[in-house]
Order: C-alpha cells, then structure tokens, then sequence
C-alpha cells in the first residue's frame, strides 16, 4: 500500500518551497517615502538638507532603497553607509550631516528584504536573505550605475556590525576603494543553530529562527537612541520584526570570508552602533573615520584640513 501520508507530506513540502521561490522573484509593491521628520526629534536629527530617496531594482528581487545627499561644494568622495540588519537609514542622519561638512557625499543602501527597502512576502517584516547574492548585485549596481565613483572621486562603504561582512565581499567585485567596517557581533566559530540547518535543507529559509547569541551592544546616547524609535512611531513599515533562519545562514557564509586590503577594522569597543554611541564613544569612532576617509578620499589642495575641534562638526 503506497505511504499515503509520506507523499502528503512531500506534496506539502513541495508547495511552500515553491512559494519561497515565488516570494523571491515577486517583491512586495513598494512603500512611499513621507517628507519632513517627525515630531520630537532635535534638528540635528533631521535628514540633511537635500536628502532624497530611490531604489535600486535588479531584476527578480525586491527593489532596496537608498538615500542620497551632497555638500553645497563639489565633493571629494562618496560615503555609502550601508544599513546593517535591525536598523534603518533614518538613524544615520546625524552622521551624514557630519560627512557632508568634510566635502563628502552620503548615500544609505538598506539590503532588500530589510528596513525600507521590499520585504519578501513569506517573510513578512522579518529581515530576510534567501542568499547574499541580492543585496551584493544592489550595491553592485548602486555603484557602477548610479553612484558611478572615478579615481578623482572614490567610492567608500561605510557599514556596522554584519553589515560590514556584507562590504568586505561587495569591495571584491563592486568599484569600491576602502571599506570602513566595524565589528560584527557574530561570532564565526559559533555553529548555525539547528533550526537554522533543518529549514535550509527543507527549503523553509524564510521561516523566523531564534536570534543567535550576539555580543551585548556598547550602551548607546539615550537621544540617539530614541531616533529609531520616533521614526518607528510615524512609519513602523520600516521596522524589523525579528529574523528568518536564510538571514541567519547567509550571515553565517560571509563570516568566513577573509577582508581584502582596502578594509579598516574600528577598534570593538565601539560597539555594533557607534553611530548611536554616547559622544565619547562616537567622537573616537568618527576620528577613525575622518582619519580613513582622508587616505581614501584626500582632500583637495585648496581646503584647509579642519582641525580635531571641528572634524565631523554637526550643524542642524
């Protein structure tokens, strides 16, 4: 008598991976930006004057939106923060006014299927990665077609935690000329937690996974902290509602990818968010960068090096 139940079973199997398939090929529509901040922010907060949002669309997965905004001057380089996973482009206005008044360009990349950019539909607000491979090809093509860096004007990533994984292998094959990467808080020793393994060879990758042990964070300014969350309250489509087992798994693949040269490494004291530390804590991170942005980036011979009191000033 044929096993009945074992060929449901398969039949069931069969459909959810096809609608894993189906949720990564067909993003989700597309989420409309809201102009002016909200509420109860200090104006350092703001997004800087010029700020503009777009998306990256690469063929057969969800568009990721970036953000984009230049000095008055003509810039020296180009700055792509790029959003690790649990955070969102908004929180990195404070740090883009202070690039922006050392003559650099900003841009924010979100990777798709996180924060604001498409979320895939099976995954839900989970921050989600069926692979690396969509988020490499839209930073590949936020790059080469649209930030479009020459040797007069380089290109540097600027990521945080996991994100900075994701940089050191874009740097390899994207016209990228240094990654400023910090320290991220997986640990590539530690194994893929075990439903992790059981969804990948099931092809259930989309499916929530218990968050991994990560390194607590450094305790961030209270006001940085509260960015976020405001920015929440008026559009709380752009939050991250844990994470699915694909993430897990892709993360896992990148943390045994060794950095090419162009890679400086803060010191791990910084935390996973330094952009949202304390001053002492972030004046120290963004002297780092200052110090890396004017060996990829240098300065041009008619603007003065501003000195340590006014590097990465913040002016509303």
């Amino acid at each position: 008598m044929p096993d009945q139940g074992g060929a449901a079973r398969r039949t069931w199997l069969a459909l959810l991976m096809a609608a894993s398939l189906a949720a990564c090929s067909q993003p989700e529509a597309a989420n409309s930006e809201l102009t002016g901040p909200p509420p109860g922010l200090d104006a350092r907060f703001y997004p800087p004057p010029g700020w503009t949002w777009g998306r990256v669309h690469v063929a057969g997965q969800p568009d990721a939106r970036y953000g984009l905004a230049a000095p008055p001057v003509a810039p020296r380089g180009d700055v792509l923060v790029l959003v690790d996973r649990g955070d969102i482009a908004e929180t990195w206005f404070e740090t883009a006014r202070a690039l922006m008044a050392e003559g650099l360009a900003v841009w924010t990349l979100e990777p798709p299927g996180e924060a604001g950019s498409q979320r895939y539909a099976l995954a839900g607000r989970r921050a989600h990665r069926p692979s690396n491979a969509p988020a490499l090809a839209a930073i590949d093509v936020l790059a080469r077609r649209i930030v479009r860096p020459t040797p007069r004007r380089p290109l540097v990533v600027l990521a945080e935690g996991e994100a900075g994984l994701l940089a050191r292998v874009a740097a390899q094959r994207s016209p990228i000329s240094a990654v400023l990467a910090g320290a991220p808080a997986i640990r590539p020793e530690a194994p893929l937690g075990l439903v992790a393994v059981w969804a990948g060879r099931l092809g259930l990758d989309w499916t929530p996974c218990p968050a991994p042990d990560h390194a607590p964070p450094v305790a961030g300014d209270p006001e940085r902290l509260r960015v976020q969350a405001v920015w929440l309250k008026r559009r709380p489509e752009l939050a991250t509602l844990g994470e699915t087992c694909g993430l897990q798994a892709a993360e896992r693949a990148l943390a045994h990818v060794e950095a090419p040269a162009p890679t400086l490494a803060f010191d791990p004291s910084a935390g996973d968010r330094p952009h949202l530390a304390r001053d002492a804590v972030r004046g120290s991170w963004l002297a780092q960068v200052d110090a890396a942005l004017d060996r990829a980036a240098p300065r041009f011979g008619d603007r003065p090096r501003l000195g340590p009191d006014q590097a990465f000033r913040t002016t509303p």
